[in-house]
C-alpha cells in the first residue's frame, strides 16, 4: 500500500500485539476480531492482522474517516504483495449478491446507494470489490485523490459525487464474466521431504487463487483440506490428495471428513451435504436445525455422523441423513 500510494515513510513506531485466536481478542476487548485501538495499539491474529495494519497507515496518512470506505480499503490492500489473486473474492461477492439476493437484485440505483453505501458493514465486501474497481479503471493516483476528497464531503455532495462511479461499477459487474476458481499447482513442498508421518512442511504458496483462509490440515488419509473455516457465501472445500496431486472442490464449509465420505455446512443455509470421496459426488443432503457447529465428526464403523455446537450433540445415519433421536 505504502508503494501503491506513494507514501514516503515516516517514523512512527505502532505497537502490536497479536493473538492466537479470536477467543482471546473476544476475552480481553470489546472487539470481535481486531483493532485499532484508540488510533494508537494494533492488535489482532495472523489472519487479519494486515488489515489492522491498513487502518494505520490510512489513520496516520490518509486520514480516512469514512467507515464504509475505511473497511474496503483494508480489505482490499490487505492481501497486496501476498502474491495471491484475490480481487475475484470480493467481485464475485458484489456479483451474486447483486444478482441473486433478493434483498439487492430488484432495487434501484438510488436504492443501491442507500443500501450499499450507507452501511458501513458492507465496506468489507461491497466497498473491497468498489475500490478494486475505481483503481483497476481510473489508476490508483485518481482513487488516492477520490479517497482523499470524500472525507469533506456532507451526505449530498458524498451521494452526488460518488452515484455515477456506483453506476459503472454496477454495470461492469453485471456484464463482466468473474468466474471463482482455485489453481490446482498452489504450492510446492520441500523437495525429498518424506511425508509419512503426516508433518508436512510448505517450502511456500504459489499463487493461491481464491483460497485466501490459510488455514489447513492435513487428514490420516493423505488429504489436504484447506479452506476449512471459510464461511462466506460462496465458500467451497477444497481438498488436495498428495498421493494422486489431484485437487477436488465441494461446496460448502468443511464440517469433518473420514476415509470415504466428507461433510460441508451451506453457509447462511442450516443444510449439510455429505460427499462420496471415492465417486466424488454428493449422496444427499441434512436438514439440519442445530446452529453454530463447532464441531463434527464421521464414523464410518457405526454408520453416524455426529454434530457438536458445544451445548448439544445431534446424530444422523451415515448412509440415510435422518436424524437419530
Amino acid at each position: 500500500m505504502i508503494k501503491a500510494f506513494k507514501i514516503k515513510i515516516f517514523n512512527k513506531k505502532i505497537p502490536v500485539i497479536l493473538f492466537d485466536t479470536r477467543k482471546e481478542i473476544i476475552g480481553l476487548s470489546e472487539y470481535q476480531a481486531g483493532g485499532f485501538w484508540n488510533n494508537k495499539v494494533i492488535f489482532g491474529t495472523p489472519v487479519n492482522l494486515k488489515h489492522e495494519i491498513v487502518h494505520a497507515i490510512d489513520s496516520y496518512i490518509l486520514k480516512g474517516e469514512n467507515s464504509f470506505f475505511k473497511e474496503g480499503l483494508a480489505n482490499w490492500f490487505k492481501y497486496i504483495n501476498d502474491g495471491l489473486d484475490l480481487s475475484s473474492k470480493y467481485h464475485f461477492y458484489a456479483k451474486y449478491m447483486l444478482k441473486y439476493s433478493s434483498e439487492y437484485r430488484n432495487l434501484t440505483y438510488d436504492e443501491l446507494y442507500k443500501k450499499i453505501f450507507l452501511n458501513w458493514k458492507n465496506g468489507y465486501t461491497f466497498g473491497a470489490s468498489f475500490i478494486g474497481f475505481f483503481i483497476e479503471h481510473h489508476g490508483i493516483d485518481n482513487f488516492k485523490n477520490f479517497y482523499v476528497n470524500i472525507q469533506k464531503m456532507d451526505e449530498n455532495q458524498f451521494k452526488e459525487y460518488i452515484m455515477p462511479y456506483m453506476i459503472k461499477w454496477i454495470q461492469w459487474l453485471k456484464f463482466e464474466n468473474i468466474e471463482f476458481n482455485y489453481m490446482e499447482s498452489f504450492f510446492e513442498f520441500f523437495k525429498g521431504k518424506e511425508i509419512n508421518n503426516l508433518n508436512i512442511d510448505l517450502k511456500k504458496w504459489i499463487k493461491i487463487k481464491n483460497v485466501y483462509n490459510r488455514n489447513f490440515f492435513v487428514d490420516t488419509n493423505n488429504n489436504i483440506i484447506l479452506n476449512k473455516i471459510n464461511s462466506n457465501i460462496y465458500s467451497h472445500t477444497s481438498i488436495y490428495n498428495l498421493k494422486e496431486n489431484k485437487l477436488n472442490l465441494y461446496n460448502g464449509s468443511f464440517v469433518a471428513i473420514s476415509k470415504d465420505y466428507l461433510l460441508t455446512k451451506n453457509s447462511g443455509i442450516l443444510n449439510l451435504n455429505l460427499y462420496d470421496l471415492q465417486k466424488k459426488r454428493k449422496l444427499y443432503r441434512i436438514d439440519n436445525e442445530m446452529k453454530n457447529i463447532s464441531l463434527g465428526y464421521i464414523s464410518e464403523k457405526m454408520g453416524i455422523i455426529y454434530l457438536i455446537n458445544g451445548k448439544e450433540i445431534k446424530k444422523y445415519n451415515l448412509y440415510t441423513g435422518k436424524h437419530i433421536k
